[in-house]
């Protein structure tokens, strides 16, 4: 998967790419869950270098690729790890409730933009 993605014309965020991380990703959080003591950090560091911080890094070094597929990335990235989150709670039956929502207004990703405007409210 990674000489894929490391091809100059290779297409980050197209399908058989997609699909290859998205399995990664799964098998990593399953073994994480499975071997917690032994692989958990592990599988947890390798699944966030292989499928998520790698084509995030590739993809900024790449002006031609197109800011939706990174936006969609980042947000499966997101999605994955709230996932995985509510996995480990059910998993170890944690009696602490995890509260996943996004804050209110806050559905999408922010932009720094959004982080000025939020930092300016925050000082009135």
């Amino acid at each position: 998967m990674d000489e894929r993605q490391r091809r100059p014309g290779a297409d980050l965020f197209g399908a058989e790419l997609v699909a290859m991380r998205t399995h990664l990703a799964e098998l990593g959080s399953t073994l994480a869950l499975r071997r917690p003591h032994m692989l958990g950090r592990r599988c947890e560091q390798l699944v966030w270098r292989s499928a998520f911080h790698a084509p995030y890094a590739q993809a900024k070094q790449r002006p031609q690729v197109a800011a939706g597929g990174l936006r969609v990335h980042l947000a499966a990235g997101v999605g994955f790890y709230q996932q995985f989150l509510m996995e480990i709670h059910a998993h170890f039956q944690l009696e602490a409730i995890v509260d996943l929502a996004p804050a209110p207004g806050r559905s999408r990703l922010s932009t720094r933009k959004d982080k000025k405007q939020m930092s300016q409210n925050d000082i009135l």
